[in-house]
């Protein structure tokens, strides 16, 4: 991401490379293609809709700001929340990169739902781009990061989920679960260097911790904790970063639940 120089790291019986400025570690023993499947967020892209709950609440949390709520969900798979977003009036874009996903959805929803190959040509900006459980995924995340930019908003927001790199110490930790030996997690990302990352397009980034999959609460896939998962939030807006900026003070952690969460669509 930065250009530096690099320093070899092991960790799960894999090798990384970890950037010697911002501290960003990434590996390319898992082939690119692979990460083109389509998994969504749980199952395979033929299965049910379900999941989501993460991309809802960070929608929620910040459509007010935007009266047209033109939102984009990249890397959604075939997660719920765009049916469910879609049904409640919001302007919804979902964002694939496995074309058997995109096929899938387009039954249903037509060009509501697009490759990532067609980003360039969408031809209109988002005031909120969600990515969740997306951004370990990318072998280059610098021209992603850039393309979702260019589809933003002058005051939008690019906001996700993944956990992030504590910043010292080793890639293998104490989690039941190992987050980078988990196939198709390619980028671990600390505070500092996502931080980096979202300056080079111009964005402020903030995080936040959730309950759950997060610290406090056992998540239902692994039954695991996961002290080091962030919700993050990257913009340019002022009256955003205030709102974000206040909400830290009052609630460190956020009370977002995903084995309870509480709108009833994702209850059923």
């Amino acid at each position: 991401m930065c250009g530096a120089i690099a320093n070899t790291r092991t960790g799960y019986g894999r090798l990384f490379l970890e950037c010697g400025q911002c501290g960003f570690i990434w590996s390319h023993d898992y082939p690119e293609w692979l990460a083109k499947r389509g998994m969504g967020l749980r199952g395979s892209w033929g299965g049910p809709e379900r999941g989501g709950e993460r991309d809802d609440y960070i929608v929620r949390l910040l459509y007010h700001h935007f009266p047209e709520k033109r939102i984009m969900l990249f890397g959604v798979g075939t997660t719920l929340v765009f049916r469910v977003l879609l049904e409640e009036g919001l302007d919804v874009l979902g964002v694939d990169v496995s074309r058997a996903v995109v096929q899938f959805r387009r039954e249903e929803f037509g060009s509501r739902f697009i490759h990532t190959t067609d980003l360039k040509a969408v031809g209109r900006k988002f005031d909120i781009i969600t990515a969740c459980e997306v951004i370990e995924h990318l072998h280059r995340p610098r021209q992603w990061f850039r393309l979702l930019n260019r589809c933003l908003q002058d005051d939008g927001v690019i906001a996700g989920c993944t956990n992030l790199y504590p910043g010292s110490g080793p890639i293998e930790d104490g989690q039941k679960v190992g987050y980078m030996s988990l196939g198709g997690h390619v980028a671990y990302w600390s505070e500092r260097s996502l931080t980096n990352a979202f300056a080079q397009i111009g964005l402020t980034a903030l995080f936040f911790e959730i309950i759950c999959p997060g610290s406090s609460k056992p998540d239902l896939l692994y039954q695991s904790l996961f002290p080091n998962k962030r919700l993050f939030f990257a913009t340019r807006n002022t009256k955003v970063i205030e709102q974000l900026r206040n909400l830290q003070q009052q609630s460190p952690i956020l009370p977002l639940d995903t084995s309870d969460y509480q709108v009833p669509a994702y209850r059923k």
